[in-house]
């Protein structure tokens, strides 16, 4: 007996861990009653598409839990393992609003990346052509620089041709300077041996006049 008692109260509490849920047939309004027959009192109405769990089922009816926990007898051919169709629209509809929103959304992320790609390409354009005039720019600096350092090179060498012939002027005036001396002394020279030979034509002259006068004078 006790065997039997332990049994039926362990089958009671195992047994809604096994219920499946089922879904009350379209376009119905039930009752669940408190014993099977539709002479049973009624517990509640239960409408169309509310899910219930299944407990067990006996000469065409089944006993039922609903989703505030009251447990009731119905018939079994009210029942169905799928939900009703006006769920599944409302399901499916949810769905298709969700579909269309992330649709939409992606179609807005889709704007924007086309957008960013253009402001990209035209970024990069601008780069390309601003990377252009700079190398156009370096070119001219370049060639700038290097006509400078070859102008640069130019004055360089014509200072070290200025500095040569500074020291050459310089020598040749010091060359000039010898020279005019040797000349003065030349001159010198010269004017000393014109005047010794004037003097030796002019003194014998004047002796012989003198010699002259001195013998008229007796």
């Amino acid at each position: 007996m006790k065997r039997v008692v332990l049994f039926a109260v362990f089958f009671a509490v195992v047994q809604p861990l096994w219920a499946k849920t089922f879904y009350v047939s379209d376009d119905l309004s039930i009752h669940m009653r408190r014993a099977p027959g539709v002479h049973a009192s009624v517990i509640e109405p239960l409408d169309s598409g509310t899910p219930v769990s299944v407990l067990k089922k006996s000469d065409g009816y089944a006993e039922v839990e609903s989703p505030d926990g009251k447990r009731g007898w119905i018939r079994a051919g009210y029942l169905q393992d799928k939900p009703v169709a006006s769920d599944r629209l409302g399901k499916a509809q949810k769905k298709l609003a969700s579909v269309t929103q992330e649709h939409h959304a992606l179609k807005e992320k889709l704007k924007a990346a086309v957008s960013t790609k253009s402001q990209q390409a035209t970024a990069i354009d601008n780069l390309k052509k601003r990377n252009q005039a700079l190398k156009q720019r370096l070119t001219q600096v370049t060639n700038a620089s290097a006509h400078r350092l070859q102008i640069s090179r130019q004055n360089n060498r014509l200072k070290a041709r200025i500095a040569r012939l500074e020291q050459k002027r310089s020598k040749l005036r010091s060359r000039v300077r010898v020279i005019e001396s040797r000349r003065e002394g030349i001159l010198m020279g010269a004017a000393i041996v014109i005047a010794g030979i004037l003097a030796g034509l002019i003194l014998p002259f004047l002796r012989f006049r003198r010699k002259r006068s001195s013998w008229q004078s007796f």
